[in-house]
């Protein structure tokens, strides 16, 4: 009884809604018509989402979108330049995230992969990237190595590359790195055409500086960045911020878990006495954010507060 008394009212509600959609043209700053309906949109799904379960909602969204492409076509929104990105920022930006905040969210999780080893001095030294399930999507945060490169052979690579392991490539709709120095960006070439959010300035000192990373790696064919200026958020809950500290353009994910936050610092802590005594602006900003756990790139447990040592296996 209870869905049908949801379609019932999400069906009435589509009904008087739509046409406050098409006609609520210039807000939240909007600067054209397009912008204007897009932000309506996402208005109107949040507040479905606050009174109605998942079906009823998820039905009004298909409808509004459904509607929306009818009439537009594309939108001029997130700067698009043309009808193509028109329609991919419309669909893969906030319409999205709405219909999948309306989905309710599910549990999220953060999973440590190992993808490599690498001599550092004379220990073996573990590269970890890290996945985030979201019912936005699946986000790899970083991606290791895959080949062996003169530049870095004496350190001995190890792989156990994403390839070879259980993980469906095709999975990932996003990459994360945070940031380009070899062992983060060396798999980048495996999600070629998918979105690789990056900060500018790591992605500018990466194709610019000497002796910084492996510049092919960075650079592969039909690797897409998308170059981030400062704080972003690809998905709800899901937060890139920028950490200086290890590189000038270094970024932390920040996820919003059921446990509370989650934080992924990639190389911005590379132990877990520089969180214990943070020195860097990122690591202070990782401390000020009073994490959960926080995951690091070259150790296999994450850091909790008054965790001993840690355990680079």
């Amino acid at each position: 009884m209870w869905w049908g008394i949801a379609i019932a009212v999400g069906g009435s509600l589509l009904v008087i809604v739509t046409p406050m959609v098409i006609d609520w043209m210039f807000v939240s700053g909007a600067t054209d018509e397009g912008q204007g309906v897009h932000a309506a949109v996402e208005v109107v799904l949040s507040a479905a989402a606050s009174v109605l379960p998942p079906l009823g909602a998820a039905l009004i969204g298909a409808a509004i979108v459904m509607v929306y492409l009818e009439r537009y076509g594309y939108a001029r929104i997130d700067g698009a330049a043309d009808e193509t990105a028109g329609e991919t920022a419309m669909l893969l930006g906030p319409v999205r995230r709405s219909l999948l905040v309306m989905t309710r969210r599910s549990a999220v999780t953060v999973t440590p992969v190992r993808v490599a080893t690498l001599l550092a001095g004379k220990e073996q030294m573990p590269v970890y990237v890290h996945i985030i399930d979201h019912p936005g999507g699946r986000v790899l945060v970083d991606t290791g190595m895959t080949d062996l490169h003169p530049a870095v052979a004496d350190m001995d690579p190890r792989f156990e590359p994403l390839t070879e392991r259980s993980i469906e490539l095709d999975s990932i709709t996003a990459v994360v790195n945070t940031h380009l120095h070899f062992d983060h960006c060396g798999g980048n070439h495996l999600f070629a055409g998918r979105p690789i959010y990056v900060q500018r300035q790591e992605l500018e000192d990466a194709r610019t500086q000497d002796d910084y990373t492996i510049r092919e790696w960075v650079d592969a064919a039909g690797v897409y960045y998308v170059e981030v200026d400062g704080e972003f958020e690809p998905l709800p809950g899901v937060r890139l911020l920028p950490a200086p500290g290890h590189t000038r353009g270094s970024q932390i994910v920040v996820v919003e878990t059921d446990d509370g936050s989650v934080v992924i610092a990639g190389d911005t802590a590379v132990w877990f006495g520089e969180l214990d005594e943070p020195a860097t602006e990122g690591q202070r900003l990782i401390r000020s954010l009073n994490p959960h756990e926080v995951w690091l790139a070259h150790v296999a447990e994450p850091w909790v507060a008054g965790s001993p040592g840690g355990n680079t296996a």
